[in-house]
């Protein structure tokens, strides 16, 4: 066996191994507070991304910890940054250049702007304030950034529950709004009894933002403190496809032969 085809196994089997749950668990420097179930979560969620050259936008930087991991996890990543109110974020230093920090509200306009010349992004986590109105605002203004198919996460959604100002059921915080969402994916099936505008009228003092009308959102993961949002490769409000039925024996419902024949007359015309 060559050295060549050696070296490279090594390189393959050491990106097998590299995974969020090692690299959080081993770390060492900079401090990054991570619930254990996210680890095994990102590891199946960037598994199939690991190695591109991504561009990761993260709200919450604090001890920069995270920032570091993403960047061991990501190796042919482009850019990893972090955002945080606090003025001592832009003390933190780190050996990858890759790496940077842009101190201010991940709302504000400088912010939005800084982050639109930087953009667009892979993946986008928000670790922020874990505030409703933060989250809600958050993520109507960057997942326009997200490239198609990309990733925005919200972390540590429990912290909504511990908010006494947004109210454990309020349809009005940030869950109320995700779980509209799930509407928003299947609206080719109730379109005729209202807009999309009106499902989420309650949430905008202004008209909604162009994506959630286009059908830019593919799918949304709920878990325990997280969700996550998948963007669309696509914009497409009719995203079920057409129905596939194969085989030719319906021994006990012979409705789907009768479908089948149908769009198969229907294909010859």
């Amino acid at each position: 066996m060559s050295t060549e085809k050696t070296d490279q196994q090594g390189i393959n089997g050491a990106a097998h191994q590299r995974t969020i749950t090692s690299l959080h668990t081993s770390k060492r420097g900079k401090v990054s507070n991570k619930w254990s179930s996210y680890l095994s979560y990102y590891d199946k969620l960037f598994d199939q991304i690991k190695d591109d050259p991504i561009k990761l936008f993260e709200i919450g930087v604090q001890n920069g910890g995270s920032l570091e991991t993403w960047s061991n996890y990501f190796l042919n990543a482009k850019a990893i940054i972090g955002c945080d109110v606090d003025e001592k974020c832009s003390q933190l230093s780190f050996e990858d250049p890759r790496i940077s920090v842009i101190i201010g509200n991940a709302n504000s306009q400088p912010v939005y702007q800084s982050l639109v010349q930087k953009g667009p992004f892979d993946v986008i986590i928000d670790d922020g304030s874990h505030l409703s109105e933060d989250i809600l605002v958050s993520f109507l203004n960057l997942f326009p950034m997200l490239i198609p198919g990309g990733l925005y996460v919200v972390e540590d959604t429990h912290a909504v529950y511990q908010r006494a100002a947004t109210g454990i059921h309020n349809k009005r915080n940030v869950f109320g709004f995700f779980k509209e969402l799930t509407d928003v994916v299947n609206y080719q099936f109730w379109h005729h009894e209202q807009s999309i505008e009106n499902l989420l009228a309650q949430y905008f003092t202004v008209p909604i933002p162009n994506f959630l009308n286009q059908g830019w959102i593919e799918s949304i993961e709920f878990r325990n403190s997280i969700v996550t949002t998948r963007k669309s490769h696509s914009s497409n409000l009719n995203s079920l496809g057409s129905i596939n039925i194969t085989g030719d024996v319906a021994d006990v419902d012979p409705e789907p032969l009768r479908v089948k024949n149908a769009l198969l007359k229907q294909n010859l015309k």
